[in-house]
């Protein structure tokens, strides 16, 4: 059994106890840890967990082998690096960190100290994503060319300046971190490493100081071309795009339908649903187990924080082209 102590318990830190929560008896939510002593009652009734009074606390309990991390990104690489040196397998909610050095120095600590390092990112667990990539695999598009990537919301509407989200610090290039990052992982895992890119990001509609319009412009190793557009101030809205040169495939609505278009329009199909919150928790529960690899790898993690590092740079210098292997070298 594995026995899980959540650190961090707003929202999103409830929703991966829910999924832990039905994977009873193999996982066990064991104890939990907040700044906010009305989430921890909140928690420990709902999921009859120990609550503790601080994170160290929580790691010096010899019961718990794991933490899931769901706090602020700035804070994840430092609470990585203490759980591993405890000794704990991390299960941390993306992004890795916010730099490249962070992420790096946070999947080594694992490595050095035998322990499993899985990174949220959720939706490449999605039964579309999955099929994408049987496709990808199965050489279905051809010569791969052109990928077209978006995901916005209007959650950062409601944002109020004590909202940690509404700092620039854990929202580099406003929605990118939050939303954009799922198309981004998917991108990478699919297509392999981006080389290059140009990013503009500008805040045009909140009333918190972050940006809400991020748009990039991608080159990836092999050649292929992308560009990512992901908001922070209008409705939900998702797609992505791969176009090659027998066909196209596009899933909308987070990952819900999948459609090809060879010569004739394509008609979206719907594919069944699988919770990724639960395969996620199910996946970490297993390499924390050594019976399987967790299916984001420490360096694909490392990955997409550079693609984080180098948009925010970008933008920063008015869309400036920035080449991503200099600063993984770095």
């Amino acid at each position: 059994m594995i026995k899980l102590g959540f650190v961090g318990l707003g929202w999103w830190g409830n929703e991966l106890a829910n999924a832990a929560k039905t994977l009873s008896p193999e996982i066990e939510i064991a104890g939990c840890q907040s700044l906010s002593n009305t989430e921890m009652a909140n928690f420990e009734e709902i999921f009859e967990a120990r609550t503790f009074s601080s994170y160290e606390a929580l790691l010096a309990d010899r019961e718990i082998d794991s933490v899931v991390l769901s706090t602020p990104h700035s804070l994840h690489a430092d609470q990585i690096i203490q759980a591993a040196k405890a000794g704990k397998h991390v299960f941390v909610e993306k992004p890795l960190a916010l730099s490249i050095t962070d992420a790096n120095a946070a999947a080594t600590c694992c490595r050095n100290n035998n322990v499993v390092l899985a990174v949220g990112h959720n939706r490449r667990f999605s039964a579309v994503a999955q099929e994408l990539a049987k496709w990808v695999k199965a050489e279905k598009f051809g010569q791969l060319l052109h990928v077209e990537a978006h995901f916005s919301g209007n959650s950062a509407m409601q944002f109020t300046p004590d909202n940690w989200r509404a700092d620039r610090l854990e929202s580099p290039a406003g929605s990118l971190v939050s939303i954009g990052l799922h198309m981004i992982d998917t991108m990478q895992w699919l297509l392999g490493p981006i080389e290059r890119l140009s990013c503009i990001s500008k805040r045009q509609a909140l009333s918190v100081d972050i940006e809400d319009t991020t748009a990039a412009l991608f080159e990836f190793e092999n050649g292929i071309t992308g560009i990512l557009g992901t908001l922070f101030a209008t409705p939900l809205n998702s797609y992505l795009r791969i176009y090659g040169t027998k066909g196209i495939a596009e899933t909308r609505d987070d990952f819900s339908t999948l459609s090809w278009t060879s010569g004739n329009s394509g008609q979206p199909q719907m594919i069944p649903e699988e919770d990724t919150l639960i395969a996620e928790i199910k996946a970490f529960g297993h390499a924390c187990e050594g019976t399987a690899d967790y299916p984001v790898s420490p360096q694909e993690a490392i990955c997409n924080v550079a693609i984080i590092q180098a948009m925010d740079e970008s933008s920063r210098d008015n869309g400036k082209w920035i080449k991503v292997d200099s600063l993984t070298d770095t």
